[in-house]
């Protein structure tokens, strides 16, 4: 696929209007090699790249591009509030494309993929204390990496934020329970019911004594 356009080689082939399904080098040939709607994407999602795999058919490929840099597309295609579609050179033409749409789709078909267990193993244990969106982020990348990750929770289940602070009817739970099984899968474990710091059920030399290596703080606002 053509990721950008040099203006002094181009001869007008029309090429690159072929093969970009959101036909967007027609609308603006001398964008930058990022497409509009990537530069304004949060997580820096490769939106054009996706859709393009999801034309030809590739939905497995272009679910694990976007795993590769947002673990949770089933969740932020309920609740992000998708600047990309705000920046959609297709907009200039009709309307911007759904694209907060099909990543709702595309994450609910991830979700039904088999997840391939990291090759390498690590020894060093890490702590995640938190369970929103950073920390669930934080667990998913590193057991990925093939580290052993324990992530410790105050509310009896996980999700902060994702789960106690955003209503059911825009992000039902069992959407939010789905994305933390496929993380037990991996390899995570899940603590709850579990205050960590000063005073509270474990400190954090406490988990030190307990052998982690690292510990990622992601308390989140209600902490």
């Amino acid at each position: 696929m053509i990721q950008s356009i040099d203006p002094a080689a181009c001869t007008g082939c029309g090429s690159c209007t072929k093969t970009c399904p959101l036909d967007v080098f027609r609308l603006e040939t001398a964008q930058e090699q990022i497409s509009p709607c990537m530069a304004a994407c949060p997580a820096g999602v490769d939106i054009r790249g996706n859709h393009y795999l999801i034309q030809q058919g590739n939905l497995d490929e272009a679910a694990r591009n976007y795993l590769a840099v947002q673990p949770f597309p089933a969740i932020t295609g309920r609740v992000c509030f998708h600047p990309c579609e705000s920046a959609c050179a297709r907009a200039r033409v009709d309307s911007a494309v759904n694209i907060n749409a099909v990543e709702h789709v595309l994450g609910d078909w991830a979700a039904q993929m088999p997840l391939e267990k990291p090759v390498r193993r690590h020894i060093s244990k890490v702590a995640v204390v938190g369970s929103g969106p950073a920390g669930l982020s934080c667990a998913w990348f590193l057991a990925l990496m093939g580290y052993p990750v324990t992530v410790f929770e105050a509310r009896p289940f996980p999700g902060g934020m994702l789960r106690y602070g955003i209503p059911a009817y825009r992000l039902p739970d069992d959407v939010v329970a789905t994305q933390v099984r496929r993380l037990e899968e991996i390899g995570v474990r899940f603590c709850c019911n579990t205050r960590v710091g000063k005073g509270a059920d474990v400190s954090l030399a406490e988990l030190k004594r307990r052998g982690y290596k690292a510990i990622m703080l992601a308390p989140g606002t209600s902490a």
